[in-house]
């Protein structure tokens, strides 16, 4: 398949900011594309994997490993994803610089009988949001059945500094990130597709598995995006956006786990009956 050259310049997970030096190195040489790094050029045993994906990307299904992780869920199935801020200087007691903090969290339960319903919180003020995101999550997520999250140790680890920074709730946070299932790891281990870019990210996996869905219509279409306009509005510099941006907000958070949703209905109309065969 023809790939254009210029799309494969170093934007690819192994050379990070941490690798700036190693860059700069190949730029130092006039190399701007993987496909010209030198055969003997050093590169990490990650880093060469993830060359070797970019450029020689193949179609991979291992519909028995997907199969196998599908069967862990427990109904009913809660696709969860929480968005945060990280500001430099911590804003509320207990907080760390560039630690993160929930302001929002987005919720569709699947049940077995096929209904869905959606529910969601988005805190609107300056003031603290843990707490109320706490109260709201807990009454949504009830005490039983499968959360699907994508890339379980970051909503793992929000959980746990809940948990350490609120012990009331401890016990309650503590079962909950007990439940945590990754559909992550499906894209890490048992699906693997050319579109991909060799990414693995939800904004990637989406509109190869689900065509028909995608982020470009939003106003808000990436969490970075999320967090820059939350905080604007909390800080009362959104004018008379405000209430336009916090439905922005709330229509980009249902995007992502609506998006987890269809995905998951993909695998149980293409995968299952696959396998039933």
């Amino acid at each position: 398949m023809a790939r254009n050259r210029r799309t494969n310049r170093f934007k690819y997970p192994e050379f990070k900011r941490k690798k700036l030096e190693q860059v700069n190195d190949l730029i130092a040489q006039g190399i701007y594309h993987l496909h010209d790094l030198p055969e003997d050029f050093p590169l990490t045993e990650k880093q060469a994997q993830a060359v070797e994906e970019k450029l020689n990307p193949e179609f991979i299904v291992n519909e028995q490993g997907i199969l196998e992780k599908l069967l862990q869920l427990e109904y009913p199935l809660y696709f969860f994803d929480f968005e945060t801020l990280n500001p430099a200087i911590p804003r509320f007691e207990g907080l760390q610089p560039y630690q993160q903090f929930p302001f929002q969290y987005s919720c569709h339960i699947l049940h077995e009988n096929g209904k869905l319903e959606y529910h969601t919180y988005l805190h609107e003020n300056e003031t603290d949001p843990r707490e109320k995101i706490i109260e709201s999550l807990l009454e949504t997520l009830g005490e039983k059945g499968s959360i699907i999250v994508y890339y379980q140790p970051f909503e793992a680890k929000r959980l746990g500094e809940l948990a350490e920074q609120f012990p009331e709730y401890s016990t309650q946070l503590n079962a909950i990130k007990e439940r945590l299932w990754d559909q992550w790891e499906i894209f890490k281990n048992d699906y693997q597709h050319p579109d991909f870019g060799g990414s693995t990210s939800l904004k990637k996996v989406l509109p190869v598995l689900v065509p028909e869905m995608s982020y470009d219509d939003l106003e808000i279409r990436d969490g970075d995006d999320a967090q820059a306009i939350w905080d604007l509005v909390i800080q009362g510099k959104a004018g008379d956006e405000k209430e336009k941006k916090l439905e922005d907000l709330k229509t980009y958070s249902e995007q992502d786990t609506y998006a987890m949703v269809a995905i998951h209905q993909t695998f149980l109309e293409t995968i299952i009956p696959n396998m039933k065969q």
